[in-house]
């Protein structure tokens, strides 16, 4: 403690200034990693990617068709859950798209299809060039 004219000036202690820069560099260094591992959008997990990029899960889309004999007819999303759609836009991978169609499948197989395909697209900018490449894609046999 210090004094400071009559005043008792608390000074804190030296280990806690260094929790929260600690904290902070941690959340950072796992967002930092799951970007890097799984395609997580950067603007999801606590870290800074937001103002880097604008790859995040509003830029990506699902997209679900059946393939039948007369060729590929949209799968109705409606019915699947919002929070696994949202779940597989900002970490697009194979078991959360096999989640999805698995939803899909439970309301009901298209007649003739003979399979199920979900894919996540997302959006590339490079040399003025817009592009929707595909993120990641499940096949499903039905």
């Amino acid at each position: 403690m210090a004094r400071t004219e009559g005043v008792t000036v608390e000074r804190p202690d030296r280990a806690m200034l260094l929790v929260v820069p600690a904290l902070l560099l941690l959340v950072a260094s796992l967002q930092v990693a799951r970007v890097a591992t799984l395609d997580q959008s950067t603007w999801i997990g606590g870290g800074f990617g937001m103002f880097a990029t604008y790859d995040y899960d509003d830029t990506r889309a699902v997209v679900a068709f059946w393939e039948t004999p007369d060729g590929p007819i949209p799968a109705d999303l409606v019915a699947v859950s919002r929070q696994d759609l949202l779940r597989l836009r900002v970490v697009p991978s194979a078991d959360n798209a096999r989640r999805i169609a698995s939803q899909l499948i439970y309301g009901g197989v298209v007649e003739e299809a003979s399979l199920l395909v979900v894919e996540v697209r997302g959006r590339r900018l490079a040399d003025d060039m817009l592009t929707f490449p595909t993120l990641v894609r499940v096949e499903v046999d039905v």
